[in-house]
């Protein structure tokens, strides 16, 4: 038994399906794994009470919807289960539950359909307001597997897949025999990674933010790169989400807010003494009740002033805990550190939250940039943004620009200050201190005609 929850544990729910297995070589029982991604980051938010409040309420919600379609009997030990072909939910440990359905029961995605709704629906936690994603595998008899450790280990894969997939809402995928490789390769580069973040094998670079009118720069962003002594520089594209699986995105981002306070200290004595660096924050740093007060502690131990640095959080990031977070933003704020709504536009179309969080600057994802100059929708939504921003009183900061034609197009429409690959792509601390070292205030620049000469690479 799991002490958290009451349910059967992993052995027990192994044990039941082998004696299935055993009874009936041919049979078609199915498993289904949820994995919950709010466990991880209520944890390092809230702690070991809340987390354990949290996992009796989930549990509470899925034995509630298995009701509604499956008769759910009294706990029985595993032999009995077996000879009756009832339904079992058990929770496999960490994030995981486990529901053992047999042949003649309801269909496995309509129930993974609705478990998922029904762990979506918000909910109050010890006083703390949570939205829960989860993501469901399934592996089914005969085809995934002949035997009880096989069949869970697949369903595993799949769901470990699904998360992988990083949706917004639930993702459900079904056993496929190519998640084998895929899986062992995850673990392997997981392993890798925890030691590189231990090694300090990760690097922070910076992409400089210009404003476009008179080519000075505005701040520049840090991100990360990780540099393996087997396959050399690896990109943010592989490990950010293997990290945000497995929680490594903590201890990461606290790597990148140490860097980064250490690089400002460093940019300041080689001439940038109004230094300002953005880094971006996770969603289980953003949940950590205690990570303004984290934050003012790196800031005076490097001696850093807290309005040389600013926090990017996407929408993604925000939206599902907007009343959680909301003391922690303020915090910040009062601190002196300015907030950057990072994406925006591209995750939800609600905006009344904007005006309740002491933001300072709105990015425009890069994925409306590519649209300009084209006409359409995409330079409609962009002026739409440099207007709100306008509005509210915010800056508004535009990236991924890649071309002459999209800087044109920004700086007639009001949005000045500018970030891309047409300026600049990400360099390494030491290139970007001495490419700047000393003309931090200002450069020449060619005008809205020609890229910024001395910032291309």
């Amino acid at each position: 038994y799991d002490s958290s929850t009451g349910l059967p544990n992993r052995a027990f729910f192994i044990e039941s399906l082998q004696q299935v297995f055993d009874a009936d070589g041919a049979s078609r029982d199915r498993v289904l794994v949820l994995e919950i991604d709010a466990l991880r980051r209520v944890g390092v938010g809230w702690g070991e009470a809340v987390t354990a409040a949290l996992l009796r309420e989930l549990t509470a919600r899925l034995l509630a919807d298995l009701a509604l379609v499956l008769p759910r009997p009294p706990l029985q030990p595993p032999h009995a289960w077996g000879e009756a072909k009832r339904p079992l939910l058990a929770r496999l440990g960490d994030s995981a539950f486990a529901i053992l359905l047999s042949a003649d029961e309801v269909c496995d995605l309509d129930l993974a359909q609705r478990l998922l709704a029904r762990l979506r629906a918000p909910l109050t936690v010890a006083g703390v307001d949570l939205v829960v994603n989860a993501r469901v595998g399934i592996a089914r008899a005969p085809e995934h597997g002949h035997d009880a450790e096989t069949l869970v280990r697949r369903a595993q894969a799949a769901a470990l897949a699904a998360v992988a997939e990083r949706g917004d809402e639930g993702v459900i995928r079904v056993y496929d025999p190519r998640l084998d490789n895929s899986e062992r390769h995850r673990l392997a580069l997981e392993a890798r990674l925890r030691r590189a973040i231990e090694r300090e094998e990760l690097e922070l670079w910076y992409q400089p933010k210009i404003d476009a009118r008179d080519g000075s720069l505005m701040g520049a962003e840090g991100l990360v790169r990780w540099r393996d002594p087997r396959e050399g520089l690896i990109g943010p594209d592989r490990f950010i989400p293997l990290a945000e699986e497995t929680g490594l995105i903590v201890p990461l981002t606290e790597w990148v807010l140490d860097r980064a306070c250490a690089d400002l200290r460093a940019f300041a004595a080689r001439g940038w003494q109004e230094a300002r660096l953005s880094v971006n924050i996770s969603a289980a740093q953003l949940d950590h009740k205690r990570l303004a007060e984290e934050i003012e502690a790196r800031l005076a131990r490097d001696g850093v002033a807290p309005a040389a640095l600013e926090l990017e959080i996407t929408e993604q990031a925000l939206m599902p805990r907007l009343d959680s977070v909301l003391d922690t933003l303020k915090a910040l704020h009062e601190l002196g550190v300015a907030i950057a709504l990072d994406d925006f536009g591209t995750g939800y179309s609600s905006l009344g939250y904007l005006g309740r969080f002491p933001l300072d600057w709105l990015k425009i994802d890069r994925s409306f940039i590519q649209s300009l100059g084209q006409g359409g929708s995409g330079e409609a939504v962009v002026r739409a943004i440099v207007a709100l921003a306008e509005g509210l009183r915010l800056g508004v900061v535009a990236e991924g620009i890649e071309r002459d034609h999209q800087a044109r197009w920004l700086l007639a429409n009001g949005c000045h200050i500018h970030q891309g690959y047409h300026y600049a792509r990400p360099m390494e601390a030491e290139v970007f201190a001495r490419r700047f070292t000393g003309r931090f205030e200002a450069a020449p620049w060619s005008g809205p005609t020609g890229a910024l000469e001395s910032f291309s690479t």
